[in-house]
């Protein structure tokens, strides 16, 4: 696909496939738009999403306009990939709406509330440099970023597999 749009670049291909790497792949979608920021409307012609799903994001809090009520690069993302629930069959007829995302992103909210609670109170427990915090918190969130995808899904395989036994 890279090649496609940009033509062979060893130096871009490297590049590229780090993206894939840390999961940054969005961004490049975003800075290839052209834009940092969105309004409203923009976002909404430029993720193709309906205005009741994203105004109901909203009300979740989930997309977040700043002051000027402009959405950032990370709305942009979480907008797009909200999206992607309808293109996969997801839709309101099979009874699923904004609500099956709220369920994640509140559960991630209180995760990463236990996550900083939790680092925080032992981190100060410690005779620790602001720059030595920073690397260990930066490294952390690396693993968390790496390890959670995989959590997931062995937590889904395990449900399954239970589901299945019990028929």
């Amino acid at each position: 696909m890279m090649l496609e749009e940009t033509g062979y670049d060893e130096a871009g291909a490297k590049n590229w496939l780090r993206q894939v790497d840390t999961g940054s792949w969005f961004e490049v979608k975003i800075e290839n738009n052209g834009a940092d920021t969105m309004t409203r409307d923009e976002l909404l012609a430029f993720a193709d999403i309906k205005a009741d799903d994203f105004d109901a994001a909203v009300g979740y809090n989930m997309i977040i306009p700043d002051g000027d009520g402009l959405f950032d690069k990370e709305n942009i993302a979480t907008t797009l990939l909200a999206t992607q629930f309808r293109k996969i069959g997801l839709t309101e007829d099979k009874g699923f709406n904004v609500d099956f995302l709220a369920l994640h992103y509140n559960l991630l909210e209180f995760l990463v509330k236990k996550e900083v609670d939790f680092f925080v109170r032992n981190i100060l427990d410690h005779d620790m440099s602001s720059e030595e915090v920073h690397h260990i918190a930066e490294k952390a969130l690396e693993i968390i970023y790496k390890v959670t995808p995989i959590m997931h899904r062995q937590f889904l395989k395990k449900f399954l597999n239970e589901i299945e036994s019990d028929e």
